[in-house]
Formats: structure tokens, sequence, C-alpha cells
């Protein structure tokens, strides 16, 4: 399996299957956590942590995160939505009911791993699990989504 991904990771490039594009070597979702667990807590941040690993191929343009399962649809603030990493990365953000896609201005390359800060208005106020599917689309023409992991949140009832 690694003599295959080494191939892989020597061309370099995103390899067209008629029309779409898809990572040679896709980045890996690592791991997501909340800073509160606490149902209707304000202002909370959501980290989604993603591997950038080397031979991508072509670079992520975009980040996409779908609210698959909850009590209640989380809204999110626009505002307050940041990636960390050491150079700054400038993206935009569209949301969508449960679904949030951040576009990147310039394509994430190779070798890196980057934490997306998503701050809601609120957590919701219905306590359980919520899951969110993690994707990310390559630079270039009809690029093909690859799923990268799931995110799941179990909030809870503060207690009284």
């Amino acid at each position: 399996m690694d003599i295959l991904r080494e191939l892989f990771a020597c061309l370099a490039i995103a390899l067209p299957v008629g029309a779409e594009t898809f990572f040679t070597n896709p980045p890996r979702f690592l791991s997501a956590e909340t800073t509160f667990e606490a149902t209707g807590f304000p202002n909370p941040t959501y980290l989604y942590y993603v591997q950038i690993p080397d031979g991508i191929g072509r670079g992520i343009k975009t980040i996409e995160i779908l609210q698959e399962e909850g009590s209640e649809a989380i809204s999110y603030n626009p505002a307050r939505i940041a990636i960390k990493e050491a150079n700054n990365i400038a993206f935009t953000v569209k949301l969508e009911p449960k679904k949030l896609a951040i576009n990147f201005a310039q394509p994430l390359q190779q070798s890196q791993t980057i934490t997306i800060a998503i701050s809601p208005y609120h957590n919701p106020l219905l306590d359980g699990i919520y899951q969110f599917r993690v994707s990310a689309l390559p630079e270039g023409e009809n690029p093909r989504e690859q799923f990268l992991g799931y995110a799941r949140f179990n909030f809870d009832r503060p207690d009284s």
C-alpha cells in the first residue's frame, strides 16, 4: 500500500477521470473538538484539524462541513470563521442550511496541517449528538468531492 501511495505521490498532479479531477493523495481529517459542550452556550468555537500530505496533487480549493445529524440546525457566525495556520490564508464562506463551504483564494498546498475554527452564534439548545461530514474538493475543472471523515459533538444540558 505504501508503494502505491509513493507512486501516486510522485505524480503530483490531479488525475483526470473523464471530466473530473481528484486528489492523488487525499487530505486527512484528523479530529474535531468544541471549546464548550453545554447546550445554548454563546459563541463557542468548533475546531476541525485537517492534514494536507505530500503528493496531494492539486491543492484544496474548498472544504465543506455538512451537519448530518442533530435535533437542531446550527447557525454559524460568518464573521467568526478562521483558518489557523502559519501563513495568512484568504478565503470566502458560503453558508447554507446545515452546510458551510470554505473556498480558498489560493488552493492549499501539501505538507501542512490546518485548523478550521468555526463559531456558531450558540451551541444548540437541544442536547444530543451532532454529526458533521467533512469533505474537500481539489482545484480544477469539475472536481470530485473527497470524503475526509466525520466530526461528532455531544452537547449536554448544563447541571442545574
